[in-house]
């Protein structure tokens, strides 16, 4: 561009110096000399400063191609560096991982490799006035949703997080959610069973659920007590709708702190389903069953807690057992015991 305009500058002097000459030659005045002579010296400063423009344009162009290789050279060790990094975390996170925990994990890898990806809403309720229990409640939630978000589930935890319309952004998330895990302790149960001229948002959770539950024909919500007894823990009647949440298959997860490898079993086992299985439809999965297998016989020589039936007991009563497990009522030392299956087989 510098070079076109440059002989645009040459070409319009070469037509003035024409006119001039062709002015001298008919009106014999040679005082337009001068003025030529002056042109002819601004044509050639121009001419300078333009090179010099382009003497500088190109040192700039040279500069940043110097400096794009370096930022590029950069890039490349920075995520070499992120790269070892992230292999060095792994290795010494499960350096620092139990046996159980290793095969537990490689557990939740499996189920999701092999499996769809789900969408999963958690429904809780704040513990009231005790700042300790909420953040024992929040951490253990965490490490539920980390735990599913390794099997491949997307998971919505925390109204706290949303933007917008509260009610709506729950609405939603429900609507597309494939499971409603309802956390059942008896601050829930409390919250659930307030009776005030507005629904409050736990309500509300409930309602929507419940609603999607019906009309689904499945076992859309999972109840999992956290906290309590099955009657100190579980809502009589959900707001607003007909089920009764006895009718539901109900998931014990009091002793997960006490007993991890219970925690693990009740995530894991088949007969009556874990949460995984029933998550995922694990039920029928080879996969699955191949490596739980495994599993199992790190989770049985690592503990001495009395634990279910193994995968292949469980495998054999898999046809003999419905898929609804009737819930019974025990009455013992005054409060009540909820027995389903095999969860419990002590009081």
């Amino acid at each position: 561009a510098l070079e076109e305009e440059k002989n645009l500058w040459k070409e319009q002097i070469q037509k003035q110096d024409q006119q001039i000459e062709k002015f001298n030659y008919e009106h014999k005045s040679y005082n337009s000399s001068q003025l030529v002579n002056t042109l002819r010296i601004g044509v050639q400063e121009a001419s300078e400063d333009l090179e010099k423009t382009r003497e500088t344009y190109l040192e700039q162009i040279q500069k940043l191609e110097k400096t794009a290789k370096e930022m590029e050279q950069k890039e490349k060790i920075a995520r070499e560096k992120v790269e070892i990094l992230k292999k060095t975390l792994e290795e010494f996170e499960t350096q620092g991982l139990s046996p159980m925990k290793k095969e537990y994990m490689e557990l939740l890898k499996s189920i999701n490799r092999h499996n769809s990806p789900q969408e999963i809403f958690i429904s809780y309720a704040w513990e009231e006035g005790e700042a300790k229990a909420s953040k024992q409640l929040q951490e253990r939630l965490e490490i539920l949703k980390d735990h599913l978000q390794e099997a491949g589930a997307q998971v919505f935890l925390d109204v706290r997080n949303m933007q917008g319309g509260i009610t709506k952004k729950m609405k939603d998330e429900i609507k597309k959610a494939n499971k409603v895990l309802l956390i059942c302790t008896p601050r829930l149960k409390k919250r659930a069973e307030e009776r005030n001229t507005n629904m409050n948002n736990l309500q509300i959770e409930m309602t929507e659920s419940f609603s999607k539950h019906n009309e689904t024909g499945e076992d859309f919500v999972i109840p999992l007590i956290f906290s309590g007894t099955f009657g100190e823990a579980i809502p009589e009647r959900v707001a607003n709708t007909p089920v009764k949440i006895e009718d539901i298959l109900v998931l014990d997860f009091t002793e997960d702190a006490a007993h991890p490898e219970k925690y693990y079993e009740t995530m894991t086992r088949l007969s009556p389903q874990g949460l995984l299985s029933m998550i995922f439809n694990l039920a029928e999965d080879e996969n699955y069953k191949t490596s739980l297998r495994l599993f199992q016989s790190v989770l049985r020589d690592s503990s001495n807690y009395h634990l279910s039936p193994s995968i292949d007991d469980e495998v054999k009563d898999l046809d003999k057992k419905k898929r609804w497990i009737n819930i019974e009522w025990v009455d013992h030392m005054g409060f009540l015991r909820h027995i389903s299956g095999s969860v419990f087989d002590t009081l």
